[in-house]
């Protein structure tokens, strides 16, 4: 999977659903994006199973990844405007701490309540002011 076969668009403001949401399509071949976001049961990955997180590389631009969180293993990587990763951990900070992650292809769609989005600097340092991190989880 290529980070080319990604978009990312951006609904801070709740419409469809109750959460601030980032939706991302993905437009290359599925099968490796299907087999990653399911579990070695076929069972796709619940919200608690996957990880979510965006470093910078540089000012305005970086790469947001969704991980295993079992395996530690990157699902998939996509580059992200900075701008819409604030917009996001904003819009959550404002309504109850929670985003939602809707991902699509052409014939598959998997949903993902988070609490956590983790946002790192251009020297891998966590920016704890620009995460949204709740109050339960120690670093």
């Amino acid at each position: 999977m290529k980070r080319e076969h990604f978009s990312l668009t951006v609904a801070p403001e709740p419409e469809e659903s109750d959460r601030p949401t980032l939706h991302i399509a993905y437009d290359g071949p599925t099968a490796l994006l299907r087999e990653r976001l399911h579990n070695p049961e076929d069972e796709a990955l619940t919200d608690d199973e996957i990880d979510v997180a965006f470093r910078l590389q540089d000012d305005t631009r970086g790469v947001l990844s969704i991980a295993d969180r079992h395996t530690g293993a990157f699902v998939f990587e996509l580059e992200a405007d900075l701008d819409a990763i604030d917009r996001i951990v904003q819009a959550a900070e404002a309504d109850d701490e929670r985003y939602r992650i809707v991902i699509e292809t052409d014939g598959d769609a998997w949903t993902y309540d988070k609490e956590t989005l983790l946002v790192y600097g251009v020297d891998g340092q966590l920016l704890r002011t620009d995460s949204l991190i709740p109050g339960s989880v120690e670093l």
